[in-house]
């Protein structure tokens, strides 16, 4: 895994600061593992970039997931990401400014990356304002891995 602050998803990109940090950890391991998913924790941190950044999500996230498919070879490999955090308070409560500028780019995600699923951030627990507690993740990990079973992106259990 790897993250970085407040970053937002041009960041990620290969042309984008981080990219190259992102792919190191799979890319060394390329030959030897099973690649199951790609998680992905963003769309709050959006509000850090440009208008063009919020509106271009969902394309943005689009030519991550194929950057990094196309890295580890794994055309295919699902892709799940938050939901928008609808427990989120202040700034970030559902109806807010953060909220009504990300959530309808965070729902055309399913329909603009193949092979890919978004996971309920809904009575997630929280640590402060946006950001999941420990129990938090374990529950949307949990949901993920669901979500997962559910369609089939567990080609390693089939028969």
């Amino acid at each position: 895994g790897f993250g970085y602050p407040s970053a937002y998803c041009t960041q990620f990109l290969p042309s984008g600061l981080y990219y190259d940090q992102l792919i190191a950890g799979p890319l060394a391991i390329k030959d030897r593992v099973t690649f199951g998913g790609i998680f992905i924790y963003l769309g709050i941190t959006e509000r850090h970039g440009t208008e063009a950044d919020r509106t271009g999500f969902p394309n943005c996230i689009n030519e991550l997931t194929t950057a990094i498919r196309n890295d580890v070879g794994v055309p295919d490999l699902p892709m799940l990401i938050n939901d928008y955090e609808v427990e989120g308070t202040g700034e970030f409560r559902v109806g807010g400014a953060v909220a009504n500028a990300i959530m309808p780019q965070i729902a055309k995600i399913p329909t603009t990356v193949v092979n890919s699923a978004l996971v309920s951030a809904e009575d997630l627990g929280m640590q402060d304002n946006h950001h999941f507690n420990l129990d938090g993740h374990r529950v949307w990990v949990q949901r993920a891995l669901a979500t997962m079973q559910e369609k089939g992106w567990f080609p390693w259990t089939q028969e």
